[in-house]
């Protein structure tokens, strides 16, 4: 680790220097030498807005005068500390009283450095140069930090490279070999469509998989669906157990509570812990993943096969860079000595744990434990939308309206009046054929959709995010949303990212996932009717 960690430098140009002094003629006096040695330098003469300036312009150290008027520099510390963007900061409190009680309560609140006035040039520039080599340490230790991040993702994406590439061969060799035989042989055909059907659904499991995976890791945290979340990262590592000739099993029930994570985080770190249950097992081993609730928290367990941890690795397993694999480990096995001890950061990042627990199958089995929403006195988790994912809750009623309209035939008779906003012709195609009383009024282009929502009386819009052309959804629902009575809206996406949904100028009814089954499609359709009906 050392020889990959490089030593600090200090090139004065790539840093920052704050001087928050209210004398003028000593504000001039320090930025004006601080400048001469080739550091950037900014003023603030106030203590008002002065967290607000350094948020903005982002120094790397600041001298704070204790006795800046409208805010003391105490409190702005306080503040400081209290952010974690700008925790980092290192700070050189000035005062003119420098008293020990003084001193202590300063670096009690925070304070990296003091300095006392009258201020010391020789003093000063010592003490800023001693700040600056320790911030520039920080910097290359975060910096080491998120290229270790990246390296052991990669290790992760390079072992489930190989799987993926194989599955989607796999997949489209069954689908052009039964269109060729259909070319020839019209027996095929109905063969070829339950293949293109069949192989669709493995092809956007996978993509989903992969997609969430390598999604950015700050796109915050939504509930979900704990058996989404296992299943997206048990379709990743599906090809490599496959390869060692491992058993996957999975113990997941659809009844779980949803839970509050980074998704991305999260199948990292069962990822991380199945890919280490995979190496660990033999040929012909065993691999369990069990989904429960112990204690008010949701726990998920990697049980594996194999030899188990020696009782002399347990107290080293998480930390950094050890492993018994690869070079580091003596083995012919590729290994980073990262995989445990990221999954058990992204763990506690969530305020949960991982902890090696007694096996079932003989072997190794960690316990990742992540707290329930409700468990602290937060809000209990809300519902999810159809098949578990980030989508809106279901509308509250929608299965009564629909269980209504079976009920009574002349809800079949007069269906709602749909509009679809949509440029694949395939797809308006597809609702003509499945929204056929009344028949869907399907348009290309957002314009002319919104022209005929001002003319003619529309109870649904069902529209596609991705428009090519002059608007794109978001555009089509802008405009939508000025009108006098809007109506109830459906969205079509292919995308999984929840951000892709987020602020629009209409709330959807309905969210449509893309490649979508006609069943989700009546489904969209029902919860939007019923909206209307309220």
């Amino acid at each position: 680790m050392a020889a990959d960690l490089p030593p600090p430098r200090l090139p004065p140009a790539s840093f920052r220097i704050l001087v928050a002094e209210d004398d003028a003629g000593l504000r001039s006096v320090l930025s004006k030498a601080l400048r001469r040695e080739g550091y950037q330098v900014s003023e603030a003469d106030d203590g008002h807005r002065l967290v607000e300036l350094i948020r903005a312009w982002q120094p790397d150290l600041i001298l704070l005068d204790i006795m800046l008027p409208n805010r003391d520099g105490l409190s702005v510390l306080t503040d400081l500390r209290k952010d974690p963007k700008l925790a980092s900061i290192y700070v050189i409190l000035v005062t003119g009283r420098a008293s020990l009680e003084e001193k202590i309560e300063g670096f009690e609140t925070g304070a990296d450095d003091y300095l006392t006035k009258p201020v010391q040039m020789r003093e000063l520039k010592a003490r800023v140069k001693a700040g600056v080599r320790i911030r520039a340490l920080h910097r290359n230790i975060e910096n080491f930090y998120q290229m270790m991040i990246r390296k052991e993702k990669l290790a992760t994406v390079g072992a489930l490279a190989a799987g993926v590439a194989h599955e989607f061969n796999n997949i489209m060799s069954g689908i052009s070999g039964y269109a060729q035989l259909a070319k020839v042989n019209d027996k095929f055909k109905d063969r070829l469509i339950e293949v293109a059907l069949t192989q669709s659904e493995r092809v956007q499991r996978i993509t989903s998989s992969l997609s969430t995976f390598s999604s950015s890791a700050a796109s915050g945290k939504q509930f979900t669906s704990v058996r989404r979340l296992v299943d997206a990262a048990v379709c990743l590592m599906q090809k490599e157990m496959n390869r060692r000739e491992v058993v996957l099993e999975v113990e997941a029930s659809e009844q779980l509570p949803a839970i509050e994570v980074n998704f991305s985080q999260m199948q990292q770190a069962i990822v991380n812990l199945l890919l280490n249950a995979a190496q660990a097992s033999r040929k012909a081993g065993r691999v369990a993943v069990r989904a429960t609730v112990i204690d008010r928290c949701l726990s998920i367990e990697v049980d594996d096969s194999g030899p188990g941890v020696p009782e002399d690795h347990r107290h080293r397993i998480f930390d950094p860079f050890f492993t018994t694999k690869g070079a580091l480990g003596g083995t012919e096995e590729s290994g980073t000595g990262l995989g445990l001890t990221f999954a058990l950061n992204i763990a506690q990042c969530h305020a949960g744990s991982i902890d090696l627990v007694e096996s079932r199958l003989g072997g190794a089995c960690f316990r990742l434990s992540i707290p329930l929403a409700d468990s602290a006195g937060g809000a209990a988790p809300r519902p999810l939308g159809a098949a578990g994912t980030h989508g809106p809750a279901a509308v509250p009623g929608a299965a009564a309206a629909g269980a209504a309209a079976a009920a009574d035939p002349r809800a079949h008779a007069t269906g709602p009046r749909v509009l679809v906003v949509e440029d694949d012709a395939n797809i308006q195609e597809i609702m003509r054929e499945v929204l056929s009383d009344p028949p869907p009024i399907c348009f290309a282009e957002g314009p002319a959709a919104l022209e005929h929502c001002r003319s003619e009386e529309i109870d649904i819009v069902l529209v596609d995010l991705h428009l090519k052309g002059p608007w794109n959804g978001r555009r089509v629902l802008t405009e939508l949303a000025c009108l006098p009575s809007p109506p109830a809206v459906i969205v079509a996406t292919g995308s999984i990212d929840p951000k892709s949904v987020q602020d629009l100028a209409l709330a959807p009814a309905a969210i449509l996932r893309k490649p979508f089954k006609i069943a989700e499609l009546e489904a969209a359709i029902q919860q939007a009717a019923s909206s209307t009906a309220r």
